[in-house]
């Protein structure tokens, strides 16, 4: 029988293991998922601006054998999970990198517009299939998340909230029945939110979903990645990784990748340093070269961004043969 499948969002910032290496801390998480879920990928983020790391767990400084240092996200890496530095975003980075939002820097957040955009606030971080709903499992401190997947929930998301890394092990190792709501929902928030949610209905939409699509038309064909002519050949090998992403789409018969996806996937070809590798500061500077040096075009504003390879003023790929 097939299984949902579930994007982690985890918050090292406020929710970090520093009682256990890394590799326990990701088994762990898998602990948790696996009776009910499978994992699509697993997104570790933290703030590369903040020097001087904090640890907190429901609010509370804690001590231990290990910190949030780069040997640590590395050691993170290798278990198969992708940290994502959000210090090219403002204010709380790692918060607007979670709900996959890019505001305006001199944008305040209020509550209102939080909850006008809490629909799409995590849309540019989650890779969904055609009518399957994914369930969601945050692991952060901030209350501000924790608002937003209650929203989420209202509108029929599967979503499950963990405010610590305590809350995370004592999930992993008790019974999926406690605590439970009368309509078997767990409810975001709660002790019931360390239980993930069923996914019989779930499975029986995606088989549905999957059927349906079945007899329909078949997907793009898959495309060969061309980079722009009018590139010197030095600077095409200097963002061959961003390339590789681009071939990668062109592989699945896609073009246009948002803005908040594609700096998650250049990590996962490539390693977290790999914007530092090509000399630049952090993602915001690398995109900026690469649209500056003509390899790229980009558009949409918010989390409605996107990027598309260029080549002679059009996306860089050659129909494949007839």
């Amino acid at each position: 029988m097939a299984s949902t499948t579930s994007t982690i969002l985890w918050d090292l910032e406020t929710c970090f293991p520093s009682d256990i290496a890394a590799s326990d801390a990701v088994a762990a998480i898998r602990k948790l998922v696996a009776p009910r879920s499978t994992i699509q990928q697993m997104l570790a983020f933290w703030n590369s601006n903040h020097t001087k790391q904090t640890v907190r767990n429901s609010g509370q400084a804690r001590t231990g054998s290990f910190s949030n240092t780069q040997e640590y996200r590395n050691a993170l890496h290798r278990q198969g999970v992708v940290p994502v530095d959000s210090a090219f975003l403002d204010g709380e980075a790692v918060v607007k990198a979670m709900m996959g939002r890019f505001f305006n820097g001199r944008k305040k957040i209020t509550l209102p517009n939080i909850e006008e955009s809490s629909v799409e606030m995590f849309k540019g971080i989650i890779d969904g299939r055609f009518n399957l709903q994914r369930t969601i499992i945050v692991i952060s401190n901030n209350t501000s998340l924790e608002y937003s997947a209650n929203l989420l929930k209202e509108r029929h998301f599967k979503v499950s909230f963990f405010d610590s890394w305590t809350s995370v092990l004592s999930a992993g190792g008790s019974s999926q029945s406690d605590n439970v709501s009368p309509s078997g929902s767990p409810v975001v928030g709660s002790t019931a939110s360390q239980r993930l949610p069923d996914p019989t209905h779930e499975l029986d939409q995606a088989n549905h979903s999957t059927n349906a699509i079945a007899g329909g038309a078949p997907p793009p064909p898959p495309y060969t990645v061309r980079p722009p002519a009018d590139v010197k050949p030095e600077i095409i090998q200097h963002f061959h990784v961003l390339i590789e992403v681009f071939q990668s789409l062109a592989d699945r018969g896609e073009t246009r990748i948002s803005r908040a996806d594609l700096g998650n996937e250049i990590i996962k070809a490539s390693s977290p340093n790999v914007y530092k590798e090509a000399g630049f500061k952090d993602f915001k500077k690398y995109v900026q070269a690469a649209e500056q040096f003509g390899l790229i075009i980009v558009g949409g504003g918010g989390s409605e961004s996107w990027a598309e390879l260029r080549s002679e003023g059009s996306p860089g790929i050659v129909e494949p043969p007839n």
